[in-house]
């Protein structure tokens, strides 16, 4: 099974929300990572993603498949690659997180 994960350049972002070029809702993403993860992928493997990205250099905006919703960061509603935006919602599936 695979799944799309959203980073955000932690630096970066931290950078244009300080210097009030961007919002708090507003981050700078990564390229779209595609991972494949074992079948029974849930909550306990999304937690340690979580983990890792906190002691790391990005953040984690969110996880998912064609369908489904594994993690979503409630605070983030923007996304931005550095030359165009997206609203994180149009980007996810039309379903609740698990």
């Amino acid at each position: 099974m695979n799944v799309n994960m959203i980073l955000s350049d932690k630096m970066a972002t931290r950078f244009a929300q300080d210097a009030d070029v961007f919002e708090k809702f507003k981050v700078i993403a990564k390229p779209l990572l595609e991972a494949k993860v074992v079948e029974d992928f849930g909550p306990t493997h999304v937690q340690k993603i979580k983990e890792e990205c906190d002691k790391g250099d990005y953040g984690l905006v969110a996880i998912y498949s064609q369908d489904k919703v594994y993690y979503r960061d409630s605070n983030i509603k923007v996304i931005s690659n550095g030359q165009r935006w997206q609203v994180l919602d149009e980007l996810l599936p039309k379903q609740k997180e698990i």
